[in-house]
């Protein structure tokens, strides 16, 4: 047993009750975490980021997200419930005097998944990808607090507004908007009502907040490249043409200044 105790990215610091301390990266951390289902409606444990500590990862955070989808008869795509490592422990709800509801909810939104998949109505597959963290993240804020699913239009615009105050990106709240409007088609919901009215408030004072002119810095001179050429492109007399790799780089970098232009823009490339 063990204590998340500080972290350094992408170190999360350890501190184990035997006074040991471990270094862990999150998608390592994630599957030791102790996390039971219950703890998916928890708005105190909620996080919007998944990059550095993807809940997906976390047994108890899976099965906590089935649970709920199960609770409200809400189905998703398959690909995004894969079950990962919570499948083993699945066994665990299946006592020989249980119900089996469990399964009957997985077999259901894997039949429905599937025929979603097969009626033509999913989208292009990176589209479905590009939707599946948003929705989850949607899901998760609506289960801990405790919002029924299909969510109110209420439901939905306080969630468009916890973006917008704490993430604060056109991005995030588009993002979610589109997801949300996908798990409303597979289930059935009026996402006209859902996402009008209120809901539409934060995104358009996103647009308005974060509107501006992109200003590009002016473009480098012939004599910017000539000076940069004389430092890069360097020929040695003991090597044979074939070997001067140091003038195909020199040549090859100064073109990129050129043609880019700019600097930056040739540092977001390299």
């Amino acid at each position: 047993m063990g204590t998340v105790r500080a972290y350094h990215k992408p170190w999360y610091e350890v501190a184990l009750d035997d006074g040991a301390v471990l270094k862990l990266r999150g998608r390592d951390l994630a599957s030791m975490l102790i996390f039971a289902p219950a703890d998916f409606k928890n708005p105190m444990l909620f996080h919007y980021d998944f990059n550095d500590l993807n809940p997906l990862l976390c047994p108890g955070w899976v099965l906590g997200l089935h649970e709920y989808l199960h609770e409200f008869n809400t189905i998703l795509p398959l690909e995004w419930l894969e079950r990962g490592p919570a499948a083993e422990r699945d066994a665990t709800l299946a006592a020989p005097d249980a119900d089996f509801s469990m399964f009957r909810a997985v077999e259901r939104a894997d039949l429905r998944g599937y025929c979603l998949a097969l009626s033509g109505e999913a989208r292009a597959k990176k589209t479905i990808n590009d939707m599946r963290h948003p929705a989850l993240k949607a899901l998760w804020w609506f289960a801990s607090r405790r919002c029924s699913l299909p969510p109110t239009p209420d439901d939905v615009a306080d969630y468009l507004t916890y973006l917008a105050m704490h993430v604060n990106t056109i991005g995030s709240v588009e993002c979610a908007r589109g997801a949300i409007a996908f798990t409303c088609t597979v289930n059935g919901w009026d996402k006209t009502l859902m996402l009008g009215g209120r809901a539409r408030v934060p995104l358009d004072a996103m647009r308005r907040r974060h509107v501006h002119v992109v200003h590009k810095s002016a473009g480098l001179t012939t004599e910017h490249v000539r000076a940069i050429m004389r430092i890069y492109i360097v020929v040695r007399g003991d090597l044979t043409w074939q070997q001067q790799w140091r003038v195909a780089f020199g040549i090859g970098l100064c073109t990129m200044y050129k043609t880019l232009a700019r600097y930056d823009d040739l540092r977001q490339l390299r």
